[in-house]
């Protein structure tokens, strides 16, 4: 299956960055797998790629660590010329994809910004919730963008870095333990896992799809950084990371700001894949993007989960 899917990835230009195979080898270790739809003619018209786990005598399908979505695909043929047509065929894809699934005690995933709809799952018993991202649409032009920035913020981006430099791919160590530090200072120790990221950065780098944008002080040091990666549609804030300097000098809020001027020039959204936490989530939406929705899909179908979710304080 997964050389299948390689092929198909390979075909189809518009997968995005976080279901591509390699992407999926480094965040996974390596445990993931696919299940795949086809037409008439055996070709391939649907995929789902899925990171499958078991811990203590449980079974889960969840997202990756440092994957945002990871959902169905769905290739719509030319011939749908309807709008009954076009949902009829997602329907049929999206149930015999599902099908296919493993067994798993427990589902939570988070499919991607595309507007298409879940309701199939819902017919097997899934549950939804709305969560939510900003997107800044290419297509404004920068003027338009650099207006719908909020004030204050505006004020600090047009600023002039001075005595700081803004550096590219840089003391990647160095990225990767401030942003160690970044995640304990929130309470968010617990997702950082180094080896993966020092790789996942690499491997981006190379193949031309990431960026390490690093804030540096006259004295060379940075003193923050992101990780921007993209593919061929967006542009994605993945990482970021500041010490306390950096903060004093609102670094992220400037690199982000490159980084959106960066997506723009290449005809990208910029999507900050966002945070439902309120200070972050706050952070975000003072560059002025486009609040878009996008669905978290879960099923609890081993009985002891379903009973520990519901009772548990």
């Amino acid at each position: 299956m997964k050389s299948k899917y390689l092929k198909f990835c390979e075909d189809n230009a518009e997968v995005s960055v976080f279901a591509q195979p390699w992407y999926l080898d480094i965040v996974t270790g390596a445990n993931w797998d696919v299940v795949l739809s086809y037409d008439k003619e055996e070709k391939i018209v649907g995929a789902w790629p899925y990171h499958f786990s078991k811990r203590k005598g449980f079974s889960f399908i969840q997202m990756p660590p440092y994957t945002p979505s990871l959902g169905p695909i769905i290739n719509f043929p030319d011939h749908l010329n309807s709008p009954y047509k076009t949902n009829s065929f997602y329907f049929s894809q999206l149930r015999e994809l599902a099908a296919q699934l493993p067994n798993a005690g427990y589902i939570n995933i988070n499919f991607p910004i595309d507007g298409q709809s879940w309701y199939p799952l819902y017919e097997l018993g899934y549950k939804q919730t709305t969560r939510y991202s900003y997107i800044i649409d290419h297509k404004l032009g920068l003027d338009k963008i650099t207006s719908n920035l909020k004030p204050k913020l505006r004020n600090v981006v047009l600023k002039e870095v001075g005595e700081f430099e803004i550096r590219t791919n840089e003391k990647l160590e160095e990225f990767v333990r401030m942003l160690g530090d970044t995640l304990a200072g929130n309470n968010a120790g617990q997702f950082f896992y180094p080896t993966n990221i020092n790789e996942l950065i690499t491997v981006a780098i190379n193949k031309g799809v990431g960026k390490v944008l690093g804030y540096y002080n006259q004295q060379g040091e940075m003193i923050a950084g992101i990780f921007i990666i993209e593919d061929v549609k967006k542009t994605y804030c993945l990482f970021t990371a500041k010490n306390e300097e950096g903060k004093k000098e609102e670094a992220v809020s400037k690199l982000i700001w490159e980084g959106i001027k960066e997506s723009v020039e290449k005809g990208k959204d910029f999507d900050f894949e966002g945070s439902m936490l309120p200070g972050v989530e706050k952070f975000f939406r003072t560059f002025g993007g486009e609040q878009v929705a996008y669905h978290q899909i879960s099923k609890i179908s081993n009985p002891i989960m379903r009973w520990y979710k519901y009772i548990k304080p």
